[in-house]
């Protein structure tokens, strides 16, 4: 892993590997990211009462404690069902680290293809902020899941 290694990182980023992009990770959030020691930086949507665990960045001590998370489950699961996204929110607030919001967007992709997406129809799309448009559109879309193609 990472924290094993002799090299210095300034921002580490966690991220899934199945996920569809609609827009850049602006770099001032990543300079903003290495001012602010004690934040951690996550989507801002599908957090489900907590923080979105799709995506994360911040400096390496903070991300050091997010990649190590999973040594607070067993004491948390005790008192609190063990729900990914209020989990996140729970050991980040425990460790005494910020959290702070990303403009990042992006849909996970399923291993059908299929991409579940921020938006459940076109309409929901189109009523959005241009920057979280995607360069696509929905052709089919159901009980939150989309298919895309480019406009």
């Amino acid at each position: 892993m990472w924290t094993a290694s002799d090299n210095k990182y300034d921002i580490v980023c966690y991220l899934r590997t199945n996920l569809w992009f609609f827009n850049l990770l602006a770099i001032s959030e990543l300079s903003t990211a290495q001012q602010h020691k004690d934040h951690l930086y996550t989507p801002d949507f599908h957090m489900w009462g907590g923080l979105n665990d799709r995506l994360a960045f911040g400096v390496p001590q903070v991300m050091s404690i997010y990649g190590n998370r999973l040594d607070m489950a067993k004491s948390y699961a005790k008192e609190h069902p063990l729900h990914s996204e209020t989990f996140l929110k729970a050991a980040m607030q425990q460790a005494d680290v910020e959290c702070s919001f990303s403009s990042i967007r992006f849909a996970r992709v399923r291993a059908t293809g299929e991409l579940w997406s921020i938006w459940h129809n076109e309409s929901d799309m189109q009523n959005s902020e241009p920057a979280m448009r995607p360069h696509l559109h929905v052709i089919t879309g159901h009980h939150g899941f989309a298919q895309l193609e480019p406009l």
